[in-house]
């Protein structure tokens, strides 16, 4: 009765670990997805935009990972949306304050719209790529 109870619990484990499977790579293939039709070169409509956005948001659904926000606050970027970028990229620096990609999306966003956040995030950049943040300074 041991081994039959055993062999339930395996095969339902099974179950699961297959189903979160399924579920990040829908995540992966609708990123990639909505990502494409926001880097095609011909111009976009806002609402094509606003519906890849949408569908990003979606691909968060039981991950934990920060790339859709990071991805999503991108693309808002990319639209000249730097104050909802800002907004979004902070909870993930709030919940990963060693997340330098998301560092450096708050330095992008946040030049225009809120300079004194920008140079928190620079005091971030530094702490968390000293070497980098020294080439870059390099490059000015």
């Amino acid at each position: 009765m041991a081994a039959m109870t055993a062999r339930i619990a395996l095969a339902a484990v099974a179950v699961i670990v297959l189903m979160w499977v399924g579920v990040a790579l829908r995540n992966a293939i609708v990123l990639e997805d909505a990502g494409n039709v926001i880097f095609r070169a011909e111009p976009r409509s806002r609402a094509e935009v606003d519906r890849s956005l949408s569908r990003i948001k979606s691909s968060e659904f039981l991950n934990p990972d920060p790339t859709g926000k990071i991805a999503r606050a991108r693309f808002l970027l990319l639209d000249d949306r730097p104050r909802e970028a800002l907004r979004l990229v902070d909870q993930v620096v709030a919940d990963e304050p060693d997340n330098l990609a998301a560092w450096s999306i708050v330095y992008v966003a946040a030049r225009e719209v809120d300079p004194a956040r920008a140079r928190q995030a620079v005091v971030a950049i530094t702490r968390l790529d000293p070497v980098g943040a020294a080439k870059a300074r390099l490059r000015r």
